[in-house]
């Protein structure tokens, strides 16, 4: 089993696009044959307000699913090679977990 999780405490600026600032190709040796889940938080800021006695945060919703075959993954995709499999992270975000079998 293969976890990345991309973590971040604030979004990213907006200038900030793929290439050149994305996560670097994995190559793994065996068989990645599906997708066990892959997560993404999706955050709103509008409802936002500081709270100067409390610990307050952003809205979010979960977008999750589930066991995928590696071709239906919006996050990612495997390339498959002779000895090596090359992960390739296509749309891979701040927020974003994706688990590979």
């Amino acid at each position: 089993m293969i976890l990345v999780a991309y973590t971040a405490f604030s979004l990213p600026p907006a200038h900030f696009k793929r290439p050149p600032f994305s996560i670097r190709t994995v190559e793994v040796e065996g068989e990645v044959t599906k997708i066990l889940f892959e997560g993404r938080l999706i955050t709103s800021n509008s409802n936002y307000q500081r709270d100067e006695e409390f610990l307050t945060g952003l809205d979010c919703t979960l977008q999750w699913n589930e066991g995928l075959n590696t071709d239906k993954s919006q996050m990612v995709e495997v390339k498959k090679g002779n000895l090596l499999n090359r992960i390739e992270f296509a749309d891979f975000q701040p927020g974003d977990v994706v688990a590979l079998a």
